[in-house]
């Protein structure tokens, strides 16, 4: 039996779709089925990983939060559960404690006395050669039309080419107010607009917003003009005096691309505030197919009031490969990296790069207690 505490009345209020969704792992092919309360992208994007293609979806309700609980104590049949709820919610069943994850989280770098201590960019000399050698510079819009032609020519185009069916733009109106406290951040080539940032300046922080490139110009990547974005936002930020730059926020997975991008941009791992629900998951038992989807997708977890991660390490990993695979998700802002694994699969790792390695069997996974 599943229950929700904590939950607040506004919450409570919300209609809620229930699912349970039938489909074959990635890893073993075998048939699974994932009970999902509440849908969102970042529900999709990790399901996303963990069944392989074709996924059946039956609608068990369409109900108020107070009236879902009956098909929340279905969960014990289902391979995996996640349930969408406000943030300070906290699910519990029968088998142990849920484990939360954020809805998104944030990559900020600290500018403060960056003279003395730059940003570190070790993992992005690639990029930075890209930016000199294709000769790409910033230049900055405040005009409204140029905000708009970027808003329907480029970014709405590049969501649905980058996420099909997932994607979810914001909205015009709500980006609009953005622009007016900060612009539009252009990267050029020889007066030509390859990509774009919109960006705001609010107190002594600066932060993008979304990113994109100029229509026609499908060499913006192999160029290096939209990751060259954050670096000439950094070097706006430097020159107004903020003592931060908030990159934006990410999927709570360590190897998502977009976020280990802005991690070699120096940026650290915060929790994004006005992300105002999360995600709860758990499983009656833990398997192989659950151990392949983290460690291929090592969540981001809420750790008390502090972010951790949550990974598994590969069938028969050596002590250097399970050293890589950790080296891998280090990252600035979290409080330790969380590994299920057995005894026998275990290794003398009790630090990486100054993060605590916690060792977990697979049985502590699905009723733990941190």
């Amino acid at each position: 039996m599943l229950h929700l505490a904590h939950m607040s009345r506004l919450f409570m209020g919300r209609r809620v779709t229930t699912e349970r969704l039938h489909g074959h792992t990635r890893f073993s092919a075998k048939p699974v089925s994932v009970l999902t309360v509440g849908r969102a992208s970042t529900v999709d994007y990790l399901l996303q990983r963990f069944f392989n293609d074709g996924i059946n979806y039956e609608t068990l309700e369409n109900s108020l939060w107070s009236k879902v609980s009956e098909n929340l104590s279905n969960g014990n049949s289902a391979n995996i559960t996640i349930v969408r709820c406000a943030r300070k919610s906290q699910l519990k069943s029968d088998f142990g404690q849920a484990w939360q994850i954020p809805d998104a989280v944030a990559s900020v770098v600290d500018l403060r006395n960056v003279a003395d201590h730059p940003p570190d960019q070790r993992g992005n000399k690639d990029n930075l050669r890209r930016i000199r050698k294709h000769d790409l510079y910033a230049t900055i819009s405040y005009d409204p039309r140029v905000f708009n032609d970027f808003y329907q020519d480029a970014y709405l185009p590049h969501i649905y080419a980058r996420f099909g069916n997932f994607g979810r733009p914001h909205s015009r109106a709500s980006l609009a107010r953005h622009f007016k406290s900060g612009g539009l951040l252009c990267v050029e080539q020889k007066g030509d607009r390859k990509a774009a940032m919109l960006y705001s300046i609010s107190g002594d922080t600066a932060k993008s917003h979304i990113v994109a490139p100029f229509p026609g110009h499908r060499d913006a990547e192999n160029l290096g003009a939209v990751s060259a974005t954050y670096k000439f936002l950094i070097d706006h930020g430097i020159k107004q005096e903020c003592t931060s730059v908030h990159l934006g926020n990410s999927r709570p997975n360590l190897l998502d691309g977009i976020l280990v991008h802005k991690k070699h941009w120096g940026a650290r791992l915060v929790d994004a505030p006005e992300a105002s629900d999360q995600l709860q998951i758990s499983w009656p038992k833990f398997n192989p197919d659950i151990a392949d989807w983290l460690n291929k997708t090592p969540l981001i977890i809420r750790d008390a009031s502090d972010l951790s991660a949550l990974t598994t390490l590969s069938a028969n990993a050596t002590a250097e490969e399970a050293r890589r695979h950790l080296v891998r998700l280090s990252s600035a802002g979290l409080k330790r990296i969380i590994v299920i694994a057995d005894k026998n699969d275990r290794f003398d790792i009790d630090t990486i790069n100054d993060i605590p390695v916690r060792w977990m069997g697979s049985k502590k996974s699905q009723s733990h207690r941190l």
